[in-house]
Parts: C-alpha cells; structure tokens; sequence
C-alpha cells in the first residue's frame, strides 16, 4: 500500500527550517552572543497554514495581533526552551520571504502520516542580528 504524504494531502511548500545550536560564545568585549543558527534541512516540504477559530480556543498564545501559523512538515521541527534542551530557541522556519518561530510541536511520527504538528509565529527578521 502506498501511503501519502502529509504535504501531498495538505498542500506543500518548500520551506528551510534554521536551528539554533544553544549554547553562548563571546564577543572580542567579553559580553555573551548567541550562537549563528544553523540550516538543518534545506527546501523541504511542509504546509503553512493559517490557525484557525479550533486553534485559538485550544491554545493559550496571548493577543492575536501576533501572526501566528500551523505547520505541519515530515521534517522533525522542535520548540524551544523546554526540559530536554533547556536554554534554545525554536526552530526557525523560513518560506519564501516569511520567517516563523516554533513556538509548540506535536509528534505524529507514528501516525499512518507521519509527520510534526508545529504552531509558530512570524518573526522580523530585520530586528535581530541572529538570521534566520
């Protein structure tokens, strides 16, 4: 049986999801830096799609004036500060000129589709030094 995608069932975009490898490295005036993010998976498939009235009742995000998204991709997306990796931000997801933080992830990799729920929010590239 062949089984289809999450992004044939959804509709797909090419997306690059950015990574930031935690951790701080110092700068020539001794104050702390982030690390540079790192591209972990380059123009893969993945569905962006607006949250709907469900979605904002379930989650508890704050105000709606933030853009916020569904992704849902085949590639491992993770949140940021959490137990297990205490101290890192959220994947970084960039589709065309649109960058969007993971801010949750569900795992569906064992679902018949497998696949990773993300809701993340957009974010001004233009206001951080950090990339993507």
């Amino acid at each position: 049986m062949i089984v289809p995608s999450v992004g044939c069932i959804l509709g797909e975009a090419p997306v690059d999801v950015w990574r930031d490898p935690g951790g701080q490295t110092f700068g020539s005036d001794g104050r702390p830096r982030s690390r540079e993010r790192t591209c972990v998976a380059a123009n893969v498939s993945a569905s962006v799609q607006p949250l709907t009235g469900k979605d904002w009742q379930i989650l508890d995000l704050g105000g709606r004036r933030v853009d916020y998204r569904k992704i849902y991709s085949e590639t491992e997306l993770r949140s940021g500060d959490n137990q297990a990796r205490p101290a890192f931000k959220g994947d970084h997801v960039s589709k065309g000129d649109d960058t969007f933080e993971v801010m949750t992830v569900e795992d569906f990799s064992e679902s018949p589709y497998p696949h990773w729920k993300a809701i993340a929010r957009r974010i001004d590239e233009s206001a951080t030094d950090e990339g993507p």
